[in-house]
């Protein structure tokens, strides 16, 4: 977020900031990389459950969304 010119992290990207000091080695990037991915993979899992449950998304939904690329390229 820019805030006057300036950035302003949230306190997610601040703690991981402080924890980024530590990390001097690629092995432990790549550690720190696939823990962060299994965790955000974990809660969208939970919060497609949680849509699905309350009927707010179908199979038809998620069959679209198979083959969709919403990722952006770096």
């Amino acid at each position: 977020m820019i805030n006057s010119g300036r950035t302003v992290f949230n306190p997610v990207q601040l703690h991981l900031l402080k924890m980024f000091e530590r990390n001097d080695t690629p092995e432990a990037l790549d550690t720190l990389r696939v823990a962060l991915t299994k965790f955000y993979a974990e809660q969208l899992a939970k919060q497609l459950n949680k849509m699905w449950d309350e009927g707010k998304i179908t199979q038809q939904e998620l069959d679209k969304l198979e083959f969709e690329h919403l990722r952006s390229e770096k």
